[in-house]
């Protein structure tokens, strides 16, 4: 079992001291950048049906006989919603159209009706 002495370094420590950067440049403490990136996240997988990803890394290395470099990078891999595409359709010398032109077009005419009477609709 891990000491729990108030005067032994743990990770809430480092969550309420170490400091990140958001997106947009902005400073902030790793707990809330770490709650920024989850509120940002979470809609996004919600939208696409997608997992994301969020993932805290702590480098830590010495800097001298009793002291050391706590250093928290953060990073989330968020995930992108799929564009709609259009449909296409080519002929026989791969030309591409909007349109189908293998289908023939019908004029489009209203049964039973004059033409004045079509105005009006």
């Amino acid at each position: 079992m891990p000491p729990t002495n108030e005067e032994f370094l743990n990770i809430e420590d480092i969550l309420q001291t170490a400091t990140v950067y958001s997106a947009n440049g902005k400073a902030m403490k790793l707990i809330d950048g770490l709650n920024c990136e989850l509120i940002e996240l979470l809609p996004k997988i919600f939208t696409t049906s997608k997992g994301g990803k969020i993932t805290l890394e702590l480098n830590i290395k010495p800097l001298s006989k009793n002291e050391m470099d706590i250093q928290a990078v953060l990073n989330s891999k968020q995930p992108r919603q799929v564009a709609t595409g259009m449909m296409a359709y080519f002929d026989r010398s791969g030309r591409g159209y909007k349109e189908d032109p293998n289908q023939t077009r019908l004029p489009l005419e209203i049964a039973g009706k004059d033409k004045a009477a079509q105005n009006d609709v």
